[in-house]
């Protein structure tokens, strides 16, 4: 558990208040896993996704070779979210590199968010996407370098 100051460090509740992070844990589950648990599953379907609140997962990635860890997510992102919104199955396998405090998001519970407190949903799905757009334009810019280095 966070103190109040902690929980507003953490991305995920940027620019929320105290009630407001209290309200969003009270609508959504949350998930211990310990460390080496597989949270997600490449290629399974994709219900809800996660906020981490403590702990590190990594992002393992199985493109015919085996799985290849390709990034590690820390307290305070999101992980799962791309297949969620886009209603594709997972792109990458999640397993918990520490033991993780994970809260749970599905469709329900944006439904509910959206009737009692559509401020806070708002915020959450802002939250969510500076996160995937500075993950996206950190990619962009790898990619560019990666076909600067090998020539076009």
């Amino acid at each position: 558990m966070h103190t109040p100051e902690q929980a507003e460090e953490l991305s995920v509740f940027r620019g929320m208040s105290e009630a407001e992070i209290d309200e969003l844990r009270s609508l959504c589950a949350t998930r211990w896993v310990q460390e080496g648990q597989t949270v997600l599953r490449q290629d399974e379907g994709s219900r809800s996704f996660y906020c981490l609140l403590s702990g590190g997962v990594e992002v393992l990635r199985d493109a015919g070779l085996g799985p290849r860890s390709i990034a590690i997510i820390k307290a305070g992102e999101c992980f799962g979210e791309i297949g969620f919104f886009a209603g594709e199955d997972r792109t990458a396998s999640i397993r918990a590199v520490d033991e993780s405090e994970l809260l749970v998001i599905n469709q329900a519970d944006l439904d509910r968010m959206s009737e009692r407190s559509p401020r806070l949903l708002a915020r959450l799905l802002h939250n969510i996407l500076t996160m995937v757009s500075i993950r996206f334009a950190d990619v962009t810019t790898r990619m560019a370098s990666m076909v600067f280095w090998l020539g076009s």
